[in-house]
């Protein structure tokens, strides 16, 4: 069985075309296959990724495969397209990674294979563990982080330094376990709460820090300040609901 990449991507022309062409064919033993779920962009992201498609069938790269949302839905809207989509395929691990550019193709290796190899059921790369390079962290994201990194391990009992990493990997057992309702940036919290409620196992890798120079796709609505309220205030209900659903689990040990 091979490893299935699920990349969201809303308007990241001049990005996604390079990060599809790095993909490798395959991580250790298992072939690579990406999906990209295009969010609705009104940029030339498709033409890119439509490119790569056949550049890649032609000489034996990743197999990379195109959904498309007719308009912008949100992250957490594309990542459940996708899985609708590959629910029935026989992957042995399902990587969710960004099409910003954040996110490297030769970081797939380190994350990837403690779960093939059955020591974990959620491996995230994380931008702040020893190992991961120093780049600078913008203010808001430190102060939010911080807060989020404690109700989140208090919620799950993981030790977990990076809980809004866009590069995590799942087993099939993680996979089956995920719950996802937010429509937007949601997502990777939604994802550690159903790991720990199925009592699943989780564990960080390092990988490089990167913050490009683009705006943030948060703004695109409803402007840089709103936009990243409306985020925030979705991390504040999604860690709400599972705090009301904590007693109905044992927290579980970091693994790794």
């Amino acid at each position: 069985m091979g490893v299935t990449v699920v990349m969201p991507c809303f308007n990241e022309a001049g990005k996604i075309g390079d990060l599809l062409a790095a993909m490798p064919a395959s991580v250790g033993a298992h072939k690579l296959t990406v999906l990209v779920v295009d969010d609705g962009s009104t940029d030339d992201s498709v033409a890119e990724v439509r490119q790569q498609s056949g550049r890649s069938n032609a000489i034996g790269l990743a197999e990379i495969r195109l959904l498309q949302l007719p308009r912008n839905g949100g992250k957490g809207a594309a990542l459940r397209l996708a899985h609708d989509a590959v629910r029935g395929d026989a992957f042995e691990a399902l990587v969710w990674m960004d099409s910003d550019g954040q996110h490297l193709p030769e970081s797939l290796a380190n994350l990837v294979a403690p779960v093939v190899d059955g020591r974990v059921d959620l491996c995230v790369g994380s931008r702040y563990l020893d190992g991961g390079h120093s780049g600078r962290v913008p203010l808001n994201r430190r102060i939010v982080r911080s807060s989020v990194v404690r109700a989140v391990s208090k919620i799950t009992g993981f030790v977990i330094t990076d809980p809004f990493s866009g590069l995590r990997c799942f087993s099939r057992s993680a996979f089956g376990s995920l719950k996802l309702d937010g429509d937007g940036y949601e997502a990777e919290l939604e994802s550690c709460f159903s790991v720990a409620r199925a009592g699943l196992t989780f564990a960080e890798v390092p990988i490089p820090r990167i913050y490009g120079s683009a705006t943030s796709k948060m703004a695109y609505h409803h402007g840089a300040l709103r936009g990243r309220l409306t985020v925030v205030s979705g991390y504040a209900r999604t860690i709400h609901g599972a705090l009301q659903q904590r007693e109905t689990r044992v927290p579980v040990p970091a693994h790794g």
